[in-house]
């Protein structure tokens, strides 16, 4: 079956549309991603939810802080600074071996 649409004039809108941002966009086309290899896990992050996983991390170093675990406030400080300074708006790449090692690099 083949569909032709041809428009002559102008496109007209309803009242209330709305204007679809490119973050939204990547989002519904499948947000994260999350592969499993022989070395570990690759983990791929839009902008927005480096966002979120950037936040999630602030939220666990106050949580570890209330706590008493200072140590662990210093970790996730760290991951998340890390985090934040290779996001440059296109988001990140996680590496992530089963030692435990984590690399971060920009999308």
């Amino acid at each position: 079956m083949n569909m032709t649409m041809t428009y002559d004039g102008t496109m007209v809108m309803p009242k209330n549309y709305a204007v679809v941002t490119e973050d939204e966009m990547t989002y519904v086309d499948g947000g994260y991603e999350k592969e499993y290899h022989l070395w570990g896990i690759y983990y791929t992050f839009t902008h927005a939810e480096t966002k979120t996983l950037i936040n999630s991390l602030i939220a666990g170093a106050a949580g570890c802080t209330i706590g008493g675990l200072y140590v662990g406030t210093a970790v996730f400080g760290a991951y998340s600074q890390i985090i934040r300074n290779m996001d440059e708006g296109n988001g990140v790449h996680i590496k992530q071996f089963w030692n435990g090692l984590m690399l971060v690099y920009t999308a």
